[in-house]
């Protein structure tokens, strides 16, 4: 089980939206029959604008994306 961060200086644009300076953080895990790829878009004071994951079980391939749609600061 790995964690870090690959870079500091992302940028993510998402429809209307666009997130400078984010922290790409990179996780992996592998285990018995199962392997776990994540990426993580990460922007200070507002929190995950986007995640990819693939993850592979027993030979089955998952992909998964999620993007932040909105947020409000107050």
């Amino acid at each position: 089980d790995t964690s870090y961060v690959l870079s500091q200086s992302e940028t993510v644009v998402n429809g209307n939206l666009t997130f400078i300076n984010c922290y790409l953080i990179y996780h992996h895990y592998i285990g018995p029959n199962s392997e776990i790829n994540e990426f993580y878009w990460f922007v200070p004071n507002i929190g995950m604008v986007k995640n990819f994951t693939k993850n592979v079980e027993f030979g089955v391939a998952l992909y998964r994306t999620f993007l932040l749609r909105n947020y409000r600061l107050p």
